[in-house]
């Protein structure tokens, strides 16, 4: 029995039992393992991706030879609990009270909210395709860990990406995927002629993808293409929006919203104006930012018992989803999501 943490748990900052899992994972016994990880942190497959691990520098194995890979190690387990999601992740036998959210506040953006208010209300009809654009030319983030893909664990798929892909899963309200192909690129990150929007990054830094995509199949035929990137030979650049596209009409958030259809045997484009509001003094909300808004939003759900804009359960298929692309791109083969209920 340990008297006390070692120094990779003491420098965890959920104060996880790092010796205890990895000795179950050295036996092979990664349901144990998993157990062991969830007592403290209950999502080790996404903070195995995005946590910095600085636990890897307090590793006792520092003073022979170099640290333990427990951000890998994390990594395995965590994949191990996505195949496995029904034996670790159970609905509670009664409501426990507590609430949780996920910080993607372009849904707040009123844009974002429109365009999916007509989408709710039956206006664009079933919508069958859609595109999620998360694309700079050049604009490739050169500080903290962002190009470092053994500290950051993705590059623009899980940094933009993610949010063009969930505002494309809210305005469908669809969530159930059927299976994904993706393609990740490593084509431009060594450059030295760079054109950066905020300076040159360090070629040899750049270990991160410099744009991902994906083909996604719903469960219900419809089809999604997410494409990101931080620097790519393009001028068709958009990032935090999405295309969708139905029965009735369709519509996108490109220079605010077009909804586009046939009325009268003639093709039509509406653009909502976004400046002509009621009188100020009447629009208690006018002038909040989106981050605001969600903040305010949060606040009322936690007060008031609505249910937050933003549901984890939501956040959590966007994750498998780009994980899903992640290991296509990596294996050269669709990715099926059933597979992860076997």
């Amino acid at each position: 029995m340990k008297a006390c943490k070692t120094p990779c748990s003491a420098e965890c900052p959920a104060g996880t039992d790092i010796p205890n899992y990895m000795a179950h994972y050295r036996k092979g016994d990664l349901e144990g393992a998993a157990r062991i990880l969830m007592q403290a942190n209950p999502l080790p497959m996404m903070t195995s991706r995005v946590c910095a691990h600085t636990c890897q520098t307090k590793c006792n194995r520092c003073s022979t030879d170099e640290a333990v890979a427990i951000h890998s190690v994390e990594r395995v387990v965590g994949d191990y609990i996505l195949a496995h999601l029904d034996e670790f992740y159970k609905a509670p036998a009664k409501e426990t009270g507590k609430k949780l959210t996920i910080g993607y506040q372009n849904r707040c953006y009123p844009r974002c909210l429109l365009l999916k208010r007509a989408c709710d209300e039956g206006e664009l009809g079933e919508i069958y395709y859609a595109k999620a654009h998360a694309v700079r030319r050049r604009a490739v983030p050169n500080w903290g860990v962002f190009l470092n893909e053994y500290e950051q664990g993705g590059g623009p798929l899980i940094d933009i990406g993610t949010h063009a892909l969930d505002l494309t899963l809210w305005t469908m309200n669809n969530y159930k995927p059927k299976y994904c192909v993706g393609t990740t690129y490593h084509k431009l990150n060594k450059d030295t002629d760079q054109g950066n929007a905020w300076g040159n990054w360090d070629p040899e830094k750049f270990t991160v993808e410099d744009s991902a995509f994906g083909f996604i199949v719903m469960e219900n035929g419809a089809t999604i293409v997410l494409e990101s990137s931080w620097a790519i030979n393009m001028l068709d650049t958009r990032e935090a929006i999405t295309t969708v596209c139905g029965t009735k009409a369709g519509g996108d958030m490109i220079g605010g919203v077009r909804i586009n259809g046939i009325r009268q045997n003639r093709q039509y484009e509406l653009t909502p104006n976004f400046k002509a509001g009621g009188a100020a003094f009447n629009d208690a909300h006018g002038s909040e930012q989106p981050a605001e808004r969600e903040e305010r939003l949060w606040i009322e759900a936690v007060r008031g018992g609505a249910a937050p804009i933003t549901k984890p359960e939501q956040a959590f298929v966007v994750t498998q989803i780009l994980e899903g692309i992640y290991e296509s791109a990596k294996t050269g083969k669709p990715f099926y999501f059933d597979s992860a209920a076997e």
